[in-house]
């Protein structure tokens, strides 16, 4: 019964981790889009768009693979599902 509920939990600390992964990426992408409507770089920089969604992207990607290599992180996620 104990294994069943450990792999539960890694579950459930696994997606919560790529749902903050994505939610980072949404913010991350959301806030270049303000910047280039602040600052006109839509018109300055050809595929701002692209490069928008990039930095996103890669936000989102960094923010999964610091969470997850960092044990003490998962560690406090794993003792707050319990």
């Amino acid at each position: 019964m104990s294994i069943i509920k450990s792999e539960d939990s890694k579950k459930w600390i696994t997606a919560l981790v790529f749902i903050g992964a994505a939610l980072c990426g949404f913010v991350v992408f959301k806030f270049a889009q303000q910047l280039g409507i602040w600052f006109d770089l839509e018109a300055k920089v050809s595929q701002f768009n692209f490069i928008a969604q990039g930095l996103g992207f890669v936000s989102a990607v960094v923010f999964a693979l610091a969470v997850t290599k960092k044990h003490k992180i998962i560690f406090v996620l794993a003792r707050s599902i319990q």
